[in-house]
C-alpha cells in the first residue's frame, strides 16, 4: 500500500494542500484535477488507510454521513467538501465553535444532538487507537469513566 504524504509541502497553499487530500480519498486518487474527482462512502473508506497510515473505517463512514447528508450514495464534490469540512473544521479563520460543532456532530451517532454513553461508546469502540482522534477519544473515555461510573 502506497502512502500518501500527509505534511504540507514547500510553498503549498492550503488550498493545493485540501486539494490534494481530497483527491487522495477519492474515487480516483491518481488523477491530478480537482475538478475530476468526486468522493463516495468506499473512496473515503479505501483511500483513507493510504492517507493516515491505518484503518479509519468509522471515521470515513461518519465523514461521508456529514458531507452528503446522510445519503448513501451521493457523490460529494470539491466544493462541497471545502465548505463542509474544510471552512468548518480545519481553516483557521473559523471559530472553535464551529470546529466543536464539526466534532460534535463526528460523535453524535445516533443523530440525536446529544451525546450520550452510547455515542461515546460506539465511536469509541470503532475508531483505531492508532490514530489522534482515537487516542484524544480515548483519554476523554477515561476522563469519564473515572468521573462518572468509577
Amino acid at each position: 500500500m502506497q502512502e500518501v504524504r500527509i505534511d504540507m509541502e514547500d510553498n503549498e497553499t492550503d488550498y493545493e494542500h485540501l486539494s490534494r487530500f481530497f483527491i487522495a480519498i477519492s474515487n480516483d486518487p491518481d488523477e491530478k484535477d480537482v475538478a475530476s474527482v468526486y468522493l463516495t462512502a468506499a473512496s473515503i473508506l479505501k483511500n483513507c488507510p493510504k492517507y493516515w497510515g491505518h484503518p479509519c473505517e468509522w471515521f470515513a463512514s461518519r465523514l461521508h454521513e456529514i458531507l452528503s447528508d446522510n445519503v448513501p450514495i451521493k457523490r460529494i464534490y470539491f466544493r462541497t467538501f471545502k465548505e463542509k469540512f474544510y471552512d468548518t473544521l480545519i481553516s483557521t479563520q473559523n471559530s472553535n465553535r464551529h470546529r466543536t460543532a464539526f466534532i460534535f456532530k463526528m460523535l453524535d451517532v445516533d443523530g440525536d444532538g446529544m451525546l450520550n454513553e452510547t455515542d461515546l461508546l460506539k465511536a469509541f469502540e470503532m475508531n483505531s487507537m492508532q490514530s489522534k482522534f482515537g487516542k484524544e477519544l480515548h483519554r476523554m473515555m477515561k476522563w469519564y469513566t473515572s468521573k462518572n461510573i468509577l
